[in-house]
C-alpha cells in the first residue's frame, strides 16, 4: 500500500511480484526490457484510489477491513481495500493537514495526529470520535515523526528528537458516569474543540467531549 498527493493516484493497493525467471548474470542490451531492470511482473489486479488533494498517511486495520487515509483537507476517509468508488465513511474534526495516523486492531481505535499538534482517537466502528489532546499541553514540542499505539498497556508512542509516550485511561459507560464525585461549581465550553470543563468541590478539574461524553483530561 502506497499514497501520494496526487488527486488521481492517492492510494495505490498491489502486490510485488517477484520475477518470472532468475535474471542471468550477462544478456543482450537489445533484450533488456523495462520488467528486466525492474525485475517485476507488471501487476493487474492493483487499486487505485483517487481523493482530493491526495492522501498524505495512510494506516490499515485487518480486524476491521479497511485502509484509513488522511491528508491536506482535514479529513480522514476510510475506504474498504476492494472498493475504490466511494469512502465508507468521513471522519470530521480536525482543523488543520493529517500527518499521521496509528491503528489499534485490538480494540479498534484509530489514533490520528495533525500539523497544529492535536491527537484524535476514533473509533473505527461507531466512527466517533472518544478523546482530544493537544500534545503543547503535555509540553511535547518539536516535529513528530511517528505514532505508534501499544495495545498491551494502552500506550501512545511519539517519536520527535525524543521518544514520549501518552497512557489512556479505560473510562466506563458515560451512561452510568458521574462527573465530580461533589458539586459541580463552574462549567465552561470551548466551541473550537467542542469541550467542556468543569469544576467541582473535589478541588478537580475535569475536560469532556461534548459529542461522546467521554472525559478527555483531567487536572
Amino acid at each position: 500500500i502506497s499514497c501520494s498527493n496526487d488527486p488521481d493516484a492517492s492510494l495505490v493497493i498491489g502486490e510485488v511480484l517477484r520475477p518470472l525467471v532468475e535474471q542471468p548474470k550477462t544478456v543482450r542490451s537489445d533484450h533488456i526490457t523495462e520488467a528486466s531492470h525492474n525485475g517485476l511482473r507488471t501487476n493487474t489486479n492493483q487499486r487505485v484510489f483517487s481523493m482530493h488533494k491526495g492522501a498524505k498517511t495512510f494506516a490499515y486495520s485487518q480486524a476491521c477491513n479497511l485502509v484509513a487515509t488522511g491528508g491536506l483537507d482535514h479529513k480522514i476517509r476510510l475506504w474498504n481495500p476492494f472498493v475504490n468508488i466511494r469512502a465508507n465513511g468521513i471522519l470530521s474534526g480536525h482543523v488543520s493537514p493529517i500527518c499521521d495516523m496509528t491503528v489499534s486492531d485490538r480494540s479498534s481505535r484509530l489514533v490520528s495526529y495533525s500539523a497544529d499538534g492535536m491527537i484524535k482517537v476514533w473509533d473505527l466502528n461507531d466512527h466517533m470520535c472518544l478523546t482530544s489532546l493537544s500534545l503543547s499541553a503535555h509540553q511535547i514540542l518539536g516535529d513528530i515523526s511517528g505514532i505508534f499505539f501499544n495495545d498491551a498497556n494502552s500506550q501512545l508512542l511519539l517519536h520527535t528528537d525524543e521518544l514520549f509516550t501518552i497512557r489512556f485511561r479505560r473510562f466506563h459507560d458515560t451512561s452510568q458516569a458521574q462527573t465530580h464525585a461533589g458539586k459541580v461549581t463552574c462549567l465552561v465550553f470551548n466551541p473550537r474543540f467542542e469541550h467542556v470543563v468543569t469544576g467541582g468541590k473535589d478541588g478537580i478539574i475535569r475536560v469532556w467531549e461534548v459529542k461522546t461524553g467521554y472525559r478527555v483530561h483531567e487536572v
